[in-house]
């Protein structure tokens, strides 16, 4: 038996993944999810997911991180 609460079992027996990353890109008329990296006005990822992204040696890949203004954690 779990010393877990139940409603904890509940909530994280799912997907947990915590390797993801997206962009957002604004327009004036709309919203784009999922837009390139390189092109995107807000990404949204965990720390996992940019690394995963940039590799062991930052490259070219990783140019888009250069104009990065803030970062939350």
């Amino acid at each position: 038996m779990s010393k877990k609460p139940e409603d904890y079992r509940e909530r994280f027996s799912v997907n947990t993944d915590d390797s993801f990353r997206f962009g957002v890109k604004f327009n004036y008329e709309s919203i784009k999810f999922f837009s390139s990296f390189p092109s995107s006005d807000l990404i949204v990822a965990s720390p996992l997911g940019l690394k995963t992204i940039i590799g062991e040696e930052p490259g070219p890949e990783s140019d888009f991180l250069s104009s990065v203004e803030m970062v939350v954690l």
